[in-house]
């Protein structure tokens, strides 16, 4: 059976009592279809009472670094590059350090190179709508 998301399940199973869960399997999405999108794939989702999204940073990064080892011979003191199109020009992950954190607004800040509105202010959203269209146009895109 097809679904989008295991979510939902796995959120009953911690309300019930179960404090660690995850789920290996398969989801379809269909928003966005194109020749380099895969409707149906494969996923991972895991949930842990307690645990805050620090945690959840620090399991994910031991995930990685034991698929990698696991799947291609990658050791922990190798790089695993990630190459396009979701990283244009290519880009290494150090398995051999914690990874890279980022805060959102800054980054979307420097990518979009301009301040964003305080989301407080509840013009915010009309500024936002604002700023995405033109960075969109600008990078010959609809909005």
């Amino acid at each position: 059976r097809m679904r989008i998301a295991p979510e939902l399940f796995l959120k009953e199973l911690l309300v019930g009592g179960i404090d660690r869960v995850f789920e290996i399997g398969k989801v379809f999405r269909n928003e966005g279809i194109d020749s380099t999108h895969n409707p149906e794939f494969t996923t991972v989702e895991f949930y842990q009472a307690y645990a805050d999204y620090k945690e959840l940073m620090c399991t994910t990064e031991a995930l990685i670094r034991h698929v990698a080892a696991r799947a291609g011979g990658v050791g922990i003191t190798q790089n695993l590059r990630l190459s396009p199109p979701f990283f244009p020009g290519g880009t290494e992950v150090r398995l051999d350090q914690p990874f890279q954190t980022i805060e959102v607004v800054p980054c979307m800040e420097d990518v979009l190179g301009v301040s964003l509105p305080d989301l407080n202010d509840p013009e915010s959203l009309q500024r936002l709508r604002e700023i995405f269209r033109d960075h969109l146009a600008a990078e010959g895109q609809e909005g």
